[in-house]
Parts: C-alpha cells; sequence; structure tokens
C-alpha cells in the first residue's frame, strides 16, 4: 500500500464512523471531558491533543469550537508549505517543484483546495462564534456541509497527487515526503478530528431544514414573474420565496448583450453576497461558448439561465492527456454558494483517448443544475 493510498483509507474510514461519533456523543450542553469527548474519534489520541489546552470541564460546543480554530491554523500551515513549494525562487526544491509539469499541477491543486479549505474554516468559525443557541437549524447544516468538504477536498488533493505519480513516474512527480506528504496527512486528521466534535457540537440542530438552496423547480407559465422581476422568457421555475432577483446581464457572442463571454460576465458579479442581497442573473444567449470558466468561492448567488440544452454550450477540451490535472481539466467549476444554472449544456469535448476529461466540477454548497446537459467521455461530473 502506498503512502497516499493509506491516508484515503483512513478518510474512508472515518466517514464510515461518523455515525457512531455522533450517535453516542454527549448532549451538546452537558460538560465533559476530552477522553469522553474523543472516545469514539477515529484519531482518538490526536483528538485528546487537540483539545488538551482547554480548561475542563467543558461542553461539546466549546470543543468543536476550540478544534476549528485548530483546523483553521492547520489549513492556513498547508497553504503557506504549498506556496513554498510552489515559488518560483526560493530553495533549490522549490525550483525543482515548480518547474515540473504533473507534479506542480497536482500541488497547484492542493494550494487551490487548502486555501477553499481555509476559507470553509473562516465561514464555520464566525457561525460558530455566535453561540449554539443563534444558529439557525439551516445554518448548521451549512455548518456541517463545510467541514465536510474539508475531508473531501484533502481527498481530492492526494488523488491528484497519486495520479501525477502515477502518470509520469515517481521521477517526476514530488514524492510524498515528510516535508510534503505527513503535513498534508497530519492536516487530513485534524479535519476529521474537528468535523466530528463539531458534528457532535450540533446534535439536534438542522438535518430537517427542506429545501436550503432558495430554488425550487416548478412548473410555470413563460416569463411568470419573480421577486419582483420576470427571469428567462421559456424558463419554466421559479425563486423560493423571499430570495430577489438583483441584477441581470446578457451574455451574448455576436456583441448584442453586455458581455460576450460567461466569464466576463461572472467577474461582473458582486462578491461576497448574503441570500437576502439577492441573485445576479446571468442570461446566456443561443451559441457556443468556448472557454473554461471558474465560479470562484466569492462569487455566490449566481443564477446562469440559457437558451435551452443544445442550444446554449460552454465547452472546452482540457485532459490529463494534454498535461492538465483531472482537477483543472474542469470547462465549468464552481466553487460559490448557492450557484443555479438552468437551460445550459457543460461539455468537455477531448476524446475518449484523451483520459479523464471533466465537463463540470462543483464544490459549491446550495447549487442547482436544472434541465441542464453535461457531456463528456470520461470523468465528466467530478463533485
Amino acid at each position: 500500500m502506498s503512502l497516499l493510498t493509506e491516508p484515503m483509507l483512513l478518510i474512508g474510514l472515518h466517514l464510515l464512523l461518523l455515525f457512531v461519533a455522533t450517535t453516542a456523543a454527549p448532549p451538546s450542553g452537558a460538560s465533559t471531558s476530552p477522553v469522553a469527548a474523543c472516545r469514539t474519534s477515529v484519531y482518538p489520541k490526536l483528538c485528546r491533543a487537540l483539545l488538551a489546552p482547554l480548561r475542563f470541564p467543558a461542553d461539546p460546543y466549546s470543543f468543536g469550537q476550540y478544534s476549528v480554530k485548530q483546523a483553521l491554523k492547520q489549513a492556513q500551515r498547508t497553504s503557506e508549505m504549498l506556496d513554498r513549494l510552489l515559488s518560483p525562487v526560493g530553495t533549490s526544491r522549490s525550483r525543482r517543484i515548480s518547474g515540473r509539469g504533473a507534479g506542480a499541477q497536482a500541488l497547484e491543486d492542493c494550494r487551490q483546495l487548502a486555501r477553499l479549505n481555509a476559507g470553509y474554516l473562516e465561514v464555520v468559525e464566525a457561525k460558530l462564534g455566535r453561540g449554539r443557541w443563534a444558529l439557525s437549524g439551516t445554518e448548521a447544516d451549512h455548518v456541517r456541509a463545510l467541514m465536510s468538504a474539508l475531508v473531501t477536498n484533502q481527498q481530492t488533493c492526494f488523488d491528484g497527487l497519486e495520479e501525477a505519480a502515477a502518470s509520469r513516474g515517481s521521477a517526476a512527480a514530488p514524492s510524498p515526503s515528510s516535508e510534503l506528504f505527513a503535513p498534508l496527512a497530519n492536516a487530513s486528521q485534524v479535519f476529521s478530528v474537528s468535523l466530528e466534535l463539531v458534528t457532535s457540537a450540533l446534535t439536534g440542530k438542522g438535518r430537517n431544514s427542506g429545501n436550503r438552496a432558495g430554488f425550487v423547480p416548478e412548473h410555470h407559465d413563460a416569463g411568470h414573474p419573480v421577486g419582483g422581476r420576470k427571469l428567462a422568457e421559456g424558463t419554466q421555475y421559479r425563486v423560493l420565496e423571499g430570495v430577489r432577483i438583483n441584477s441581470s446581464v446578457v451574455v451574448a457572442k455576436d456583441g448584442s448583450g453586455n458581455f460576450t463571454t460567461v466569464a466576463d460576465a461572472i467577474s461582473a458579479a458582486p462578491n461576497g453576497t448574503d441570500v437576502e442581497d439577492g441573485y445576479f442573473k446571468i442570461v446566456v444567449r443561443e451559441g457556443v461558448y468556448e472557454e473554461n470558466v471558474v465560479v470562484g468561492r466569492e462569487k455566490k448567488n449566481l443564477i446562469l439561465v440559457g437558451a435551452g440544452i443544445n442550444r446554449t454550450v460552454v465547452t472546452g477540451n482540457r485532459s490529463v492527456i494534454d498535461g492538465w490535472s483531472t482537477y483543472n481539466s474542469a470547462t465549468f467549476a464552481v466553487h460559490g454558494e448557492r450557484f443555479i444554472a438552468v437551460n445550459i449544456t457543460f461539455e468537455n469535448s477531448a476524446g475518449p483517448e484523451k483520459h479523464q476529461a471533466v465537463a463540470v466540477r462543483n464544490s459549491a454548497d446550495l447549487s442547482t443544475f436544472y434541465r441542464c446537459g453535461f457531456l463528456g467521455y470520461q470523468d465528466t461530473l467530478y463533485a
């Protein structure tokens, strides 16, 4: 078994045992010790060490809060380490790694994922800082989703490193030495422990919040008014009551709209909006748009409305064979929360001989793809 395979098995084991950990957890308001809080952890020794600086007794909510602070520090250290390894200047080792194709691609993916993790943990820290009783069920579910994403992102990082090693050979990709592998593996374990503790802290909160995304597909007449505005003609859906369309732009290849590319329209959307701010609607007229698009974590509350499946097409052709990692081969990648796409086809046109070639990569919480097409040959959807 390779060094990189082992942590993925441990992550899988953690997910299998998480139900046991949560059902055996004490009430979230009751005081308990680190020994008791960590009894069902996949990594009990690490769990106890993580909580050791806290004064006792403490309640599970305090344990969860503290573990998030430690997980955030770990994510920031991981990001800084990858920045150093990928720097074009500095140590001879960093210069060697930054110049390697497959290895550098895998490390760049890990760096992007580490930054995402740090951002998720900042959100979780802020939400938990308001106090357990201030959290709604919807917010508790959001916290759980973000914490689960940490573990998924770490596994994605390890998958990419293994893929690079397999495709290029051990001599062409950075080896899982203590400089690289040990911090990544340790971060995975810290995130797993923090997920367990936060899940325990939120016992009894959320889980039954219903549809959280603010979007419900329904059949309505074309142009049915929603939140005071009409959505795209011929599109039969509505936004959940209380969420409004705040701004609208048009993308058209012939220049008759506000933008000629989807990426430019997304760049024009406001950053860091809340659900109360309303949605930024992008109408993409009929046509084939050859571009690779990333909806960044800061681009929240976007609605992308096309003219119909196979009428509005966003297409790219990146693939592993052509030097891209699976993660970064995506034609359309989404990180921004509450993203909605309607009546669009997303395509990766790389042929079957190109191996992994992703059409859509989605890591956004509360995202919806309604009446959309996904075309590709291998790893078409990556979520």
